[in-house]
């Protein structure tokens, strides 16, 4: 309403529409699961317009825009830290880490460490089941330490591109477990 001298006039309505603000309020918590199972990861989330990106180990998984990730059939490769950046028209929020084990076996006693692959051309991923600090040793077939990694967590990526073609033994260890195997640099 504008009033003066002249009079009073009167504006036409105005409609507001108020969206709600972009909020996380759940994601999955870490998942342990049996090789060839089917995994699901999850986010829910309030907002307008929302959009979905998932991520593993900081990477952009694939672009399906949906608030739940599935993985049939999992193996090694889905071993990761995974996490989903959630868009709205009221804001973007990142959410927290879940982190994802696949394991050859059901039960066992100390922390379920998986090394993959045992032929490479220069990568080699370990993994461990728990989220226990370990370190790695890297010998060369006569039993030379040639490469070091300390307070390891979750997957850890080895590159070995720099080192001749042979046979070699990873040792991944800490306090609770000791495990070495043989693998070939091709």
């Amino acid at each position: 309403m504008i009033s003066g001298s002249c009079g009073t006039i009167w504006s036409p309505d105005v409609n507001i529409t108020v969206h709600p603000q972009t909020r996380i309020n759940s994601f999955s918590e870490d998942i342990i699961i049996n090789r060839g199972s089917y995994a699901k990861l999850e986010v829910a989330a309030d907002g307008h317009e929302l959009n979905y990106q998932w991520l593993k180990n900081n990477v952009n998984v694939q672009n399906l825009n949906e608030p739940d990730l599935d993985l049939p059939d999992v193996n090694a490769s889905d071993i990761g830290l995974y996490q989903v950046v959630v868009k709205g028209s009221c804001g973007t929020e990142l959410s927290g880490k879940a982190y994802l084990y696949v394991r050859d076996e059901i039960n066992t006693a100390s922390p379920n460490v998986l090394i993959w692959p045992t032929l490479t051309d220069g990568i080699i991923n370990t993994a461990l089941s728990t989220d226990e600090v370990y370190n790695i040793r890297i010998y060369s077939y006569t039993g030379k330490i040639i490469k070091e990694l300390s307070d390891c967590r979750y997957q850890t990526i080895i590159y070995m591109n720099n080192y001749p073609l042979g046979i070699y033994i990873i040792n991944v260890y800490n306090r609770n477990f000791n495990l070495k195997q043989k693998f070939v640099r091709k």
